[in-house]
């Protein structure tokens, strides 16, 4: 499991909380900390099974994720992000996934149908998001040419060909996902493995003037 954080004091605990509540046990954890400039390290620092690379100056997700694989041994790379739940039973499912489907480069996740905060742009926002990944394809399966990094578990073999591109601050992960598809592994969606989501998204407001329908995140 490799985790990337940044300034992740208001949700890190509650992450690695439902990493290790997930009932399964042959794994490890990598938090890579992108320079975080809040206690997030100490908080990570409470948790002995869980192995601490920090990054030299902040770098961003693509970075992070990256150096997380290059320290790392694991045959399967689940990454989660630092403000997402998963629920029991969340490894045991992608540990027996690859077992049964050796076709299979990567299984993808989503949000789960009930955002974490009640406010109407979280719901608006959550609502966006989980339903990535849930219509099939036109083939019948569920294969998908992206990777929505929060919640994506991934053969190790596959970033031998593929990294996350570390010029990009955005939409990397999309960019990785066409990439992997491109050469030629395959990406499929479930929509049952649904994680939860701890992030609050409102308007952004700047020193008493509206900017417009810009979504931010505040932990």
């Amino acid at each position: 499991v490799i985790t990337p954080m940044y300034n992740a004091a208001g949700h890190i605990e509650e992450c690695l909380d439902h990493v290790f509540a997930s009932g399964y046990q042959n794994f490890r954890v990598t938090v890579v900390d992108d320079q975080s400039s809040d206690d997030s390290l100490a908080r990570v620092g409470r948790y002995p099974k869980t192995k601490l690379l920090a990054l030299d100056k902040n770098m961003g997700a693509s970075t992070a994720r990256n150096r997380g694989v290059a320290e790392t041994t694991g045959g399967i790379v689940v990454f989660i992000d630092s403000d997402v739940l998963i629920p029991k039973g969340f490894l045991a499912r992608v540990a027996e996934f690859f077992t049964t489907r050796p076709e299979v480069a990567a299984i993808q996740g989503r949000y789960e149908d009930r955002p974490y905060y009640k406010n109407l742009f979280s719901q608006y926002k959550h609502f966006v998001f989980s339903f990535r990944g849930v219509n099939p394809s036109q083939h019948g399966e569920q294969y998908v040419d992206y990777v929505h990094t929060a919640c994506v578990a991934i053969r190790r073999k596959v970033f031998s060909d593929v990294a996350f591109n570390e010029q990009l601050s955005r939409c990397e992960d999309i960019d990785f996902g066409q990439r992997c598809t491109f050469a030629g592994y395959k990406i499929f969606a479930d929509p049952t493995l649904a994680v939860g989501h701890k992030k609050k998204y409102t308007f952004f407001k700047n020193n008493g003037v509206w900017t417009g329908f810009s979504f931010l995140s505040f932990e």
